[in-house]
């Protein structure tokens, strides 16, 4: 995506799924979910279950794969090219053995050279089942977690698997810490859209944890008044150096607005609220972004002040 994209996907009222919504043409939309439903249908027949609305699939054991991101990352490409990439994805998940993964992740040995830190939702629905993740939380929405490199490409590590590593929890921190430092992977470019002008960071899945000591990843950027920063998908990370407070309230919005956009039209959603980087290990909540575009300043002080009333 350039960074003056700023359009949202368009929706035929009442007639394409959200999960496929990414396709701007009501028409192309239509064509992909009845593509999706055919590969399934090609491959399971009736021993798996599709939900149509929702875009989920749920397999004879019940594990589920959801299509919003395949969408999203199909946009663009045509129909050949949609069939070949669904059936590799789906062969994936079927070879796919979470026994397999859970054994790893309660190895120590096999497990540490892989853990990486990310931000995650507070809320985790249907990514460990009820299984609690390792958490440190920066805002109501969002937590830093620690995760590990798979198959699958990243997957959240539950915090019941850590009473078998042996190890202090913050060692594991440590590690996750490290291997994120060591192993970022993302492009670092100046994003101008219709709202805001921002540093954009644009890489793998775990790029949202340079949010973590963005001194480190963005020397000689970051001021003395911090940064404001939003993750809108797993993928990218938007930074905002703050110039001056009074600028503060006209650009955590513009901020906002830009992540709300970029959420819409890229895969891995995560969110649009605006948080405040005061330094390594002090990424808090600024900008609570809820139902219905609901904003509420949730900042500490001076940015409360900066950013004004609600």
């Amino acid at each position: 995506m350039s960074s003056t994209d700023s359009h949202f996907p368009t929706r035929s009222s009442g007639s394409i799924p959200a999960w496929a919504g990414a396709f701007r043409d009501p028409a192309t939309a239509r064509h992909f979910v009845s593509v999706v439903a055919d590969v399934i249908e090609q491959r399971w027949g009736d021993t798996a279950s599709f939900d149509l609305d929702d875009g989920r699939l749920t397999l004879a054991d019940r594990r589920t794969i959801d299509f919003a991101n395949t969408a999203h990352e199909l946009v663009g490409f045509d129909e050949p090219y949609w069939r070949q990439y669904l059936f590799l994805m789906l062969s994936d998940y079927e070879a796919f053995d979470p026994q397999a993964l859970d054994r790893e992740l309660r190895s120590w040995t096999q497990i540490r050279s892989r853990l990486r830190v990310r931000l995650f939702p507070t809320t985790t629905p249907e990514v460990m089942g009820d299984r609690e993740l390792i958490r440190r939380p920066v805002s109501d929405h969002l937590s830093f977690i620690i995760a590990a490199d798979s198959d699958l490409g990243c997957v959240p590590v539950p915090a019941d698997v850590t009473d078998e590593w042996g190890k202090p929890l913050e060692q594991a921190w440590r590690a996750a810490i490290k291997n994120t430092r060591v192993r970022a992977s993302f492009h670092v470019a100046v994003a101008n859209t219709p709202t805001a002008n921002f540093i954009m960071l644009d890489g793998d899945l775990y790029t949202t944890g340079a949010a973590r000591d963005l001194d480190r990843f963005l020397p000689g950027v970051i001021g003395p008044h911090g940064a404001l920063v939003a993750a809108p998908t797993s993928r990218s990370l938007f930074v905002q150096p703050i110039e001056h407070p009074d600028h503060v309230a006209d650009d955590a919005m513009g901020l906002a607005v830009a992540a709300a956009t970029f959420m819409q039209i890229e895969p891995s959603p995560l969110s649009n609220d605006v948080l405040w980087y005061r330094g390594v290990d002090e990424l808090v909540g600024a900008l609570d972004i809820g139902p219905g575009h609901r904003i509420r300043n949730v900042a500490p002080e001076p940015m409360a002040s900066w950013l004004g009333p609600d």
